[in-house]
């Protein structure tokens, strides 16, 4: 029965139906062909599954990152890495690294951290000369510290189903994200001496300073999360719901990029993203 069990999932998500119907299809045959139990049960499990309120995080950090993402925070932080690496050798794919670092300390998605920088530099990245399966693949690896630095959506969903200290996972995902970045820049930066791609314009103290005034609203964003969580001000959960109000007001009323008639939308694409997740996470509870 395990081998058929397995087999069958294998199989459905080899011929491309998506995972949580695969875990929730091979559940159901097990249930009827060999165990008689009622299929009522895969509701009933897939509910408790998610029933946490450790998870209503997923829904207020993907709102956060749709938020700040356009109401124009993202091009802010573009232009403080901008300021920091675009003179070194292959400015622009360093640039996409440090901004998917800063972008992934506000989304907590992968997802929403290489939408978010991919949108804008792989196409400005092809007009100066990049190689565009050089620009998509560092857009793609950039995006990947999205779930290691805080405050990561992962984080929340293992945290619950584990067990861990969410608030630990944070603080523990700061160094290997840091270290994931640096090493990206690196690679970026012997790949394009190689090239030839060299940097743009020149380091200066006062242009870091200008662009860090412009996005100290963005960059504050993981200090009030990570500073509340550990100084005692609210949980995780609540945590995230602050990101999203946060996100929300800077938007609106700081850098006023955010408008009233974007929200539906806006809100519509994070409901479609958190149904994703929790799908697949209460259907992983029933194969389990």
């Amino acid at each position: 029965m395990s081998f058929i069990f397995v087999g069958l999932f294998l199989v459905l998500t080899i011929l491309g139906v998506p995972v949580a119907f695969s875990l929730c299809l091979s559940v159901a045959y097990v249930l009827v062909a060999h165990m008689q139990a009622p299929l009522v049960m895969i509701p009933q499990i897939l509910y408790t599954g998610i029933d946490s309120f450790s998870f209503m995080a997923v829904p207020f950090f993907m709102l956060a990152g749709s938020f700040m993402s356009a109401g124009g925070v993202t091009k802010r932080l573009v232009s403080f890495s901008q300021s920091l690496v675009g003179s070194l050798w292959g400015g622009l794919a360093q640039v996409v690294c440090v901004a998917g670092m800063f972008f992934a300390a506000i989304s907590g998605s992968s997802a929403a951290t290489t939408a978010a920088i991919g949108t804008t530099m792989i196409d400005e990245m092809e007009k100066k000369g990049y190689k565009r399966d050089f620009a998509a693949a560092t857009v793609a690896a950039a995006g990947t510290v999205g779930i290691v630095i805080p405050p990561s959506i992962t984080m929340v969903v293992y945290g619950v189903v584990a067990g861990v200290s969410i608030g630990e996972l944070f603080v523990g995902g700061f160094a290997p994200g840091i270290l994931m970045g640096l090493s990206m820049m690196l690679v970026a930066y012997v790949t394009s001496k190689k090239n030839g791609w060299k940097g743009e314009g020149k380091f200066t103290v006062k242009g870091v300073a200008i662009a860090f005034k412009e996005s100290f609203f963005a960059l504050l964003t993981p200090i009030i999360i990570i500073g509340g969580i550990y100084g005692g001000i609210f949980t995780p959960t609540e945590a995230a719901a602050v990101a999203a109000v946060y996100g929300l007001v800077v938007g609106i009323f700081v850098y006023k990029e955010l408008k009233i008639r974007d929200l539906p939308e806006l809100i519509f694409k994070a409901v479609i993203g958190t149904v994703i997740i929790m799908f697949i996470v209460g259907a992983s509870k029933v194969f389990g």
